[in-house]
């Protein structure tokens, strides 16, 4: 969506040029499966965890490190597995 205001802003003459039905698919299956591996990256990660003690997750949304705070496992590993794949997405 970045890419398409900018060519839109930047390139409105050539927009149809750049923006072809071809690379529009491609950035969206780009998009749909890093996105696919990313959740599936972290929710096998924490299907290894083990929690011992409650099981309530204090706040509204349950994310992976609200599932970090509860195991009683030692998550140093699942820490720098989101660390590495956040400055790896945000790199790209």
């Amino acid at each position: 969506m970045a890419w398409d205001h900018y060519v839109s802003i930047c390139q409105p003459l050539q927009y149809p040029i750049i923006m072809n039905p071809q690379l529009c698919v491609h950035m969206t299956l780009t998009s749909l499966l890093s996105g696919l591996v990313y959740a599936g990256v972290h929710m096998g990660n924490t299907f290894w965890l083990s929690f011992c003690q409650s099981n309530v997750v204090h706040q509204f949304f349950c994310d992976v490190t609200s599932l970090l705070r509860l195991s009683c496992y030692n998550t140093t590993s699942n820490i720098v597995l989101i660390l590495l794949s956040a400055v790896v997405f945000w790199g790209s």
